[in-house]
């Protein structure tokens, strides 16, 4: 009983932070249209689901406050109240507090917090009529706190598909309440309007007087297997066949039993134990490929080559249509992230005294979770400066003749095998004198270096570790670590950042990131006769020059390519490896975050989709390795993080060093 009833909290966990977390954006969106009883129902039912579900946990402090602010949200939807800021601050003020509850809830630690304020805060909101915090209606026979703490319960409880997520999940047996769901549309509901969950068919019941809630709790504890609630409702009684149809009919009641056929959860540890295998077998399928390509070479027109060929051709077609949709089974959309940053702009701007309007697009792009979990940081970074040093004031922005109303766009979209974010706010720009300033008071570099560079490159010091422009620490910037720690993150997920501004005007900044991290296409380059993985999301041209073209300043090597000055390291040199002298080596440009660098290779061996496999316990920490992965000839291949060794080696800042110095390329003769 102990395990059930974990696993039932563990799916309150799950889907009641999913509820909280949609809340943010949904109250931000009432804000604009205070009247939309669309976003109001939706509210109140996810608030109230919450209500429902803690109550049947016992955890009562979760139970006061979601009945208090739902009474509030009752009046809204009533028009007795008007969603003006303050009310909105009180509600927000709540959600807040429910998240902190549930942390405690997740955490096992058996806090408790002081919820006297946000209680006062809502009667306060509700002048009209104060509200008390009272408890709600238990469930019959639900498990309080007490029984969670090991106490006997005499009664089985299940596990259907939940009503809170439209059935994508399993919850408790006892949320009987309509649910706030993410998608505008659900399969087999009917016609559902945006905003507005399904109802399922017992609540349906229940609200036309045909079962009692005792009843439908009973029949919920007997349900097994693929059995549908409407079947049981009949066989014992409580309801008649024309009463089950009468329910469907209305296009929303949809039985429990038939949405469990539709969806399972999958524990994330399995799916990664699926993709593992599939990349096993990518790598042989590569190494049957080049078997292939040998026998067809050595044998020619023979019968059993060319059937040896045609099957590995139907071999790798299935292998790529599986690797696909394993890699689909842990896309997320990006919206998960996005989500929670409407809350985030409304409170800043707010606390800055400004208005700023956001605007996301793309939402539903989707990317892996891991990439999902570690874009999350950069994001709050760039949102938050937009806002601070962005976004004027709005009588700023009347004087420069823009309208008062401040704008921040925040996109996603694919294009290839990579994802593009961009956050663009249509504030003051990016002085690049301002920055030439701070970086020669800073002692980053001196007046001459600074001079030297241009607009475009003087923006990359922004990402230097203490770098700031603000003239005062606040608690939202000025500490020079921000833009540091985007520059790393996206740096580990081999991504690149770009920024595009105009003074006055506006600034664009754009993260090209993989949409995966472990099965990706990668450069098989050689330097010091060994061969090694570049990962192709890095890599933006590659070039083949004559020794000549190779220029030296101040002891750095650079290379002049369509009015550009690249950098250029030796990889051989990199790595510790002996070089050669070859009268036409290939410049691989590849970017590192913020700035383009080229990396000269002995030799290039083609593009490669590679499979990326973990160096081990005792290897797994070396610098500049990101893992290792086998060819389709069988040879075992490191991985390439470049950006690592050129932090391990020193080289960053002398890859910087030369393109300041690189400004005199078009002083030295041909």
């Amino acid at each position: 009983m102990a395990d059930e009833m974990q696993e039932i909290i563990n799916d309150f966990i799950v889907e009641t932070t999913e509820l909280l977390d949609g809340l943010d954006q949904k109250f931000v969106e009432l804000e604009k249209a205070t009247d939309s009883q669309e976003l109001l129902n939706a509210i109140f039912r996810s608030v109230h689901t919450t209500k429902g579900a803690a109550g049947f946990l016992g955890f009562k402090q979760v139970v006061d406050v979601a009945h208090t602010a739902e009474g509030i949200l009752n009046k809204l939807r009533q028009g007795s109240l008007k969603a003006e800021p303050a009310i909105m601050d009180a509600l927000l003020k709540a959600v807040d507090m429910l998240k902190l509850l549930l942390s405690h809830i997740r955490e096992k630690d058996g806090k408790e917090e002081d919820i006297s304020d946000v209680l006062a805060a809502l009667q306060g909101a509700d002048a009209a009529a104060p509200l008390k915090s009272s408890s709600v209606d238990m469930p019959v026979r639900c498990p309080s706190a007490v029984a969670q703490a090991g106490t006997q319960i005499d009664v089985k409880v299940p596990q259907p598909l939940s009503p809170l997520s439209g059935g994508d999940e399993p919850a408790p047996a006892s949320l009987s309440s309509a649910p706030a769901q993410k998608q505008d549309k659900a399969v087999g509901y009917g016609k559902v309007l945006p905003g507005e969950p399904p109802k399922m068919l017992g609540e349906i019941l229940l609200e036309r007087k045909v079962i009692t809630r005792e009843q439908m709790q009973e029949v919920l504890s007997e349900q097994k297997g693929n059995e549908k609630i409407g079947d049981i409702f009949i066989r014992k009684g409580y309801a008649k066949k024309e009463d089950i149809d009468a329910a469907l009919s209305t296009g929303q009641g949809k039985s429990i039993g038939t949405l469990r056929e539709s969806t399972i959860r999958v524990d994330i540890n399995r799916l990664d134990n699926v993709l593992n295998l599939v990349g096993e077998l990518v790598l042989g399928r590569n190494r049957l490929m080049r078997l292939a390509d040998d026998i067809e070479t050595e044998y020619g027109e023979d019968d059993t080559a060319i059937s040896i060929r045609q099957t590995i051709s139907n071999l790798n077609v299935i292998t790529t249509d599986l690797q696909l949709a394993v890699m689909k089974t842990r896309m997320q959309p990006i919206g998960r992230v996005f989500g929670k940053f409407p809350r985030m702009v409304r409170d800043l701007a707010r606390a800055k005294g400004k208005d700023i309007e956001l605007v996301l697009v793309g939402e539903d792009t989707e990317l892996d979770k891991t990439v999902i979990e570690e874009i999350g940081d950069p994001l709050v970074h760039l949102v938050r400066n937009s806002v601070d040093h962005g976004i004027e004031a709005s009588d700023v922005r009347v004087q420069k003749g823009k309208t008062p109303k401040g704008k921040i766009v925040l996109s996603a979209h694919h294009q290839g095998n990579n994802i593009f974010i961009a956050i663009e706010d249509d504030g003051n720009g990016i002085d690049p004198v301002v920055l030439r300033e701070k970086a020669v008071e800073k002692g980053v570099m001196d007046r001459a270096e600074a001079e030297r560079l241009s607009d475009k490159e003087i923006l990359s010091v922004i990402f230097m570790p203490g770098f700031s422009t603000a003239k005062e620490v606040t608690d939202v910037s000025g500490r020079g670590v921000g833009m540091d720690v985007v520059k790393t993150n996206i740096s580990k997920l081999n991504g690149s950042i770009d920024i595009d501004t105009k003074i006055g005007h506006r600034t664009k900044i754009t993260i090209a990131l993989p949409l995966t991290l472990a099965i990706i296409q990668a450069l098989m380059v050689e330097a010091g006769e060994e061969i090694y993985a570049l990962p192709l999301s890095i890599v933006m041209e590659i070039l083949k020059v004559d020794a000549d073209e190779i220029k030296t300043v101040d002891k750095k090597e650079v290379i002049y390519v369509r009015n550009t000055v690249f950098p250029i390291v030796r990889l051989s040199n990199l790595l510790g490896n002996s070089s050669q002298v070859i009268d036409r080596p290939y410049i691989v440009i590849i970017a590192m975050a913020d700035k383009q660098v080229g990396v000269m290779v002995d030799a290039l061996h083609g593009q490669e989709e590679i499979v990326i496999k973990s160096m081990g316990e005792y290897l797994s920490n070396i610098k500049g390795i990101a893992g290792a992965t086998i060819t389709g000839s069988g040879q075992v291949v490191l991985i390439l993080d470049i950006t690592a060794i050129f932090s391990q080696t020193g080289r960053e800042k002398a890859a910087q060093s030369a393109v300041v110095a690189a400004q005199f390329i078009g002083r030295i003769p041909a």
